[in-house]
């Protein structure tokens, strides 16, 4: 679990407060119960809340939270929230539960309205108003109803805002309907999706806000893929817990999540397999953070999310029983894309391959055959040439042997007579007779040609078929393959982070996937693939997915984020202050219950960058070390002040990162220094004064940082870990050297006396 703790020495530090004021009644007991529901978001939040209420239970002995909402809307003091500590969380968890509570949210709006329109009641409410203008913006004048100078959707699409509706069921609907064309019905349908998509990433960010998230950069999409028709996972009312029971509870509304449709199928309006979401990075150093929140899992089936960028692909497998989505494919049981491009490569095209062009395949009995009729051809010349002889003009054959011959043939084959009329040989020296034998024996290879030209046309037929079969398959193939990119990257576990070769990483608790910070953005593109039943079917189940993308400052996300705003004496570098407070107490011991593991990176980063300079509202070494004369008094500028910071972060990643850092403002130090070393450094790389100050005080943080991180160890754990813990610490921390300008100096070894 991170959390994310910033504290300013300028003004007091108040201990945990609720601080949920802005969320109304209704807002806490729909957060409440999506959090209970949402796996990822218990781990991570449910010690957040604390609920007195009366419990009530369902037949089978579980918690119904359904009535537990209502409980907590009607009685507020039931449920106690830790918002604060919410918003210390990690970002995408904030981002999926405010999309949970802004999809349940327009899924109420919009069932209020169909209500009220059924009663012919009129219904005002700013929300709804915000998702239907920008539905009529989309809309197609066709699909508008103008009275006056308002414009409302025509009454009958009031039928797309049921979530209920599959894709299915739109398509039908919309076709009972002459006046649209195939074009409108497309530009109805997205018009719905666009709507949906726009209204819930707005009211998403309202929401993530108030729950104390931040972002620069903040996107959030709700896609579906598959065939658009029935699901399990479409019933608005219910949903299916764990152990496969159906329960009252949250109303998915898992029908407003919108299909992409096919481009490609101008005849008929049909969902893509496989939807598409292009993104971007954010660049400026800040990491990219994706969450996902996949909706209507599949037991026999692996949902499954890639992400491409720059040519190369992360694959997440989803599992329907624990709900997340993992890089590992043996995480969970069930049929991916991976299986059925290996049932592809190894079943369907390997046995076409082998059926079409084997040993015994359709091509060896194609050509076996057509060179038979080849020789059966010549024999009909070299035989009717015999036949002219007799006959001597043109060739004319019956198909069929005078009934005397046949009479003879058969009599002849069952030895039942020794007549002459059964003696018929080609030793008759009879003329006529001879000239008949010649027309029998022509009357077999015409048989033959003709049986062998059928043969050839069956084996053609089925070797077309094949390969129209085989060219089917290879392109599903490609398709497939495409889809999950050529460029698979592998990767490392430790604890529940997966970390991929470029540094990108995914945490499976919090199913957040970063890329690593990159001073340029980059487009990158989210897939969701609906897993068919199999590798040459067109159907496939139903699959929906949540994804936000929010920029992240990494020392945002820090345990902790400790700001000593111009809390230095000028030229002064002793704190005075301690660091930790009782409320730090959770932060410490994350830090320290990852230092115990040994197997977990521990490092310290110390810079003193002399004089800043603000970047992007952020304070940055400045490129000019140019110090300014003092004649002005350091507080008669209040840009100042932002300057002279000093500042710790701690990062708890999978990692324990230490990091310190401290800024002057531009005006000359009167710093003594009476250190002949240090004076020759200075001389010697060039340091001003400012830069010595600066490290001074990152030294100062490093020895309170130490002292007082070894006394809460020694008092909190026993023995034999404390020992464990600080001999780690203080192994790591004597091999620190800080930097300054362009070198790096010992601790002790900074010092100006």
């Amino acid at each position: 679990m991170l959390f994310f703790i910033v504290f300013t020495f300028a003004c007091a530090r108040d201990g945990l407060v609720q601080q949920d004021g802005n969320l109304l009644p209704v807002e806490r007991a729909c957060l409440y119960h999506i959090v209970q529901k949402s796996p990822a978001l218990k781990y991570n939040f449910g010690r957040c809340f604390e609920y007195s209420g009366p419990s009530v239970l369902l037949s089978d002995g579980k918690i119904n939270y359904d009535s537990i909402e209502q409980i907590i809307i009607n009685h507020p003091e039931y449920l106690f929230i830790r918002k604060s500590e919410i918003g210390k969380g990690p970002m995408g968890l904030l981002a999926e539960a405010a999309n949970k509570m802004a999809v349940l949210e327009l899924n109420k709006i919009l069932l209020e309205k169909r209500e009220s329109f059924m009663v012919n009641k009129p219904f005002e409410n700013p929300r709804y108003f915000e998702f239907e203008n920008s539905l009529i913006s989309e809309l197609p004048e066709i699909a508008l109803t103008k009275n006056g100078s308002k414009t409302t959707p025509n009454k009958e699409l009031y039928f797309f805002t049921d979530p209920a509706r599959t894709f299915k069921d739109k398509v039908e609907f919309l076709s009972q309907y002459k006046n649209y064309t195939e074009e409108d019905k497309r530009k109805i349908m997205q018009a719905f999706s666009i709507s949906v998509n726009k209204y819930v990433k707005n009211r998403c960010f309202e929401i993530y806000v108030q729950l104390g998230g931040l972002a620069s950069d903040f996107e959030s999409y709700l896609v579906a893929a598959g065939e658009g028709g029935s699901t399990a996972g479409l019933l608005s009312e219910f949903e299916k817990n764990l152990s496969g029971k159906w329960n009252r509870g949250l109303p998915k509304a898992i029908g407003l999540f919108p299909y992409q449709i096919q481009a490609y199928n101008v005849k008929e309006i049909s969902p893509e397999r496989i939807a598409t979401i292009p993104l971007s990075t954010t660049g400026m150093n800040r990491v990219t953070n994706l969450h996902f929140d996949v909706w209507g899992y599949n037991a026999q089936k692996q949902t499954t999310v890639v992400i491409e960028k720059n040519g190369k692909s992360y694959i997440l497998f989803g599992a329907g029983d624990t709900q997340f989505l993992s890089p590992d494919s043996s995480f969970s049981s069930g049929n991916t894309l991976l299986s059925v491009i290996k049932e592809l490569e190894t079943g369907e095209i390997d046995r076409l391959n082998e059926r079409i062009s084997g040993k015994k395949g359709l091509d060896e009995k194609i050509k076996t055959r057509v060179e038979k009729r080849a020789l059966v051809y010549q024999q009909i010349q070299k035989e009717e040439g015999k036949y002219l002889q007799f006959k001597g003009g043109k060739v004319s054959v019956k198909k069929k042997a005078p009934r005397k011959v046949k009479r003879a043939r058969r009599k002849a084959l069952d030895g039942l007579s020794e007549s002459r009329d059964s003696q018929v040989r080609p030793t008759i020296k009879s003329k006529k007779k001879r000239r008949r034998k010649k027309q029998v024996d022509l009357i077999d290879l015409y048989h033959s040609y003709e049986t062998l030209t059928k043969e050839i046309f069956y084996y053609q037929q089925q070797k077309d078929n094949e390969t129209d079969r085989l060219k089917l398959s290879t392109e599903k193939l490609t398709y497939y393959k495409a889809s999950m990119g050529i460029n698979i990257q592998s990767f490392t576990m430790v604890d529940s982070l997966y970390s991929f070769a470029d540094s990108s990483t995914f945490d499976i608790r919090t199913q957040e996937f970063k890329f690593k910070p990159s001073q340029k953005a980059e487009n990158f593109i989210v897939r969701l693939i609906s897993i068919p039943d199999n590798a040459m079917a067109n159907s496939s189940d139903e699959v929906m997915l949540h994804v936000s993308k929010i920029d992240v400052d990494p020392r945002l996300t820090a345990t902790i984020n400790l700001n000593l705003s111009d809390q230095f004496d000028p030229d002064k570098f002793d704190l005075k202050n301690g660091l930790f407070t009782l409320n730090d107490s959770t932060s410490l011991r994350t830090i320290a219950d990852l230092i115990i593991k040994s197997d977990i990176p521990l490092q310290f980063i110390t810079n003193g960058y002399g004089i800043g300079e603000l970047v992007n509202g952020t304070v940055k070494k400045a490129v000019n070390q140019h110090e300014i004369d003092g004649g002005l008094s350091r507080n008669s500028d209040s840009s100042y002040a932002k300057l002279r910071k000093t500042a710790l972060y701690v990062q708890t990643d999978h990692r324990v990162s230490f990091e310190i850092e401290s800024f002057t403002d531009p005006l000359k130090s009167t710093l003594e220094i009476q250190n002949k070393n240090l004076i020759d450094l200075s001389k010697k790389y060039n340091l001003s004064k400012n830069e010595i100050l600066s490290g001074l005080r990152t030294k100062s943080v490093m020895m309170k940082l130490q002292d007082e991180f070894i006394k809460w160890v020694a008092k909190n754990y026993e023995a034999d870990k404390a020992r464990v813990i600080i001999d780690r610490f203080n192994n790591e921390f004597q091999k620190t050297k800080i930097q300054i300008g362009k070198i790096l100096i010992k601790p002790k070894e900074l010092t100006i006396y």
